[in-house]
């Protein structure tokens, strides 16, 4: 509840919101209604992904590219992923956008001090 009383701010980026509408359109279009209720009651700030992300490009896969390069641009504490095989286990992005790339419950910890 932390992110809805505003303690912590939950970045998400265009082009997650995009891919995620993609996806659920694709493998459960029941359930797309219920993910724009959640965007409409979380108080989300939504950074656009760059122009360009030929930068990221340098250390992720072109499809991930964008997520990496908005969570570059949002100057986000850490970068939450269920993406093993792309995203947690690449040493490099938490360089690129200075915060670790982590799961949601490594988040979830980070937040409520491991409540």
């Amino acid at each position: 509840m932390m992110g809805l009383n505003g303690d912590v701010v939950l970045v998400i980026s265009d082009f997650v919101i995009a891919e995620t509408k993609k996806n659920l359109e694709k493998t459960a279009p029941g359930t797309l209604k219920y993910f724009d209720v959640v965007l409409s009651m979380v108080p989300f700030e939504v950074i656009h992904s760059p122009e360009s992300t030929s930068e990221a490009e340098q250390i992720v896969a072109r499809k991930d590219a964008p997520i990496v390069a908005a969570a570059k641009r949002a100057n986000i504490n850490g970068l939450i992923s269920l993406d093993k095989k792309h995203i947690l286990s690449n040493p490099n992005i938490a360089e690129f956008i200075n915060a670790p790339a982590i799961t949601p419950k490594e988040a979830f910890e980070m937040i409520t001090g491991g409540l």
